[in-house]
């Protein structure tokens, strides 16, 4: 039985079959902005009108100077420091703005879509804390989840995906380890836009595959 659950996964997404994509910490940090209390970074830049403009959710920081790369690392492990230790329900946005200057002349605020979620973001494994994480919802923006996102959010029970049953969900990747380690989430419910989970992602969990006329309930 176990064999052929597999089989079926196998004909809608792929399991490992390549490398992991995301950003290095030195492309994250090129282009750092602080919005709210949050830290991202800008993945792609069209213009200030544009609806295509995205961003990495890269956590929460009281950081507000970004002028150096140091300041810039320091942020970014703020802003890691911070999630980690999150209580409760989080929400993650689905657009943030942000000011574009040219020569130092403020051009107007662009607006960017929150397509990924930073590696390691919430991983709780070595850093001497216990995840009091109960929920996290996530907008149908986000593309891809990186490698060990949510590592060892061991109180974790809830993980939703906007968008996942009604097919505006735009999520395509899920990285290795992603979920690892999260003994109390029982099921996540994945859109029919997922091409790749990653090595032993999710371990341990029902998935459940969303289709048109078709919910299948996996374990991998």
């Amino acid at each position: 039985m176990r064999r052929k659950l597999l089989l079926l996964l196998l004909a809608i997404i792929s399991l490992g079959c390549f490398a992991d994509s995301q950003p290095t910490d030195a492309e994250r940090r090129a282009n750092l902005f602080v919005y709210n209390g949050m830290l991202f970074s800008i993945q792609h830049f069209e213009s200030v009108t544009s609806q295509n403009n995205t961003v990495e959710f890269c956590g929460w920081t009281t950081s507000t100077d970004l002028s150096t790369n140091a300041n810039k690392d320091a942020a970014l492990a703020d802003a890691q420091f911070n999630a980690i230790r999150k209580v409760g329900e989080i929400s993650i946005p689905e657009t943030v703005t942000a000011g574009v200057t040219y020569n130092g002349v403020l051009q107007g605020n662009a607006t960017y879509k929150v397509i990924m979620l930073r590696a390691n973001l919430f991983r709780a494994e070595d850093s001497g804390v216990t995840s009091q994480i109960t929920k996290i919802t996530i907008p149908k923006t986000v593309q891809h989840i990186e490698s060990r996102c949510f590592d060892k959010c061991e109180n974790m029970t809830e993980f939703v995906i906007e968008g996942a049953s009604d097919g505006s969900s735009q999520l395509k990747e899920i990285d290795s380890h992603a979920f690892l380690n999260c003994k109390k989430l029982a099921s996540i419910t994945l859109p029919n836009s997922v091409t790749y989970l990653g090595e032993n992602d999710p371990l341990d969990v029902f998935i459940t595959i969303e289709q048109p006329k078709l919910i299948r309930n996996i374990r991998v």
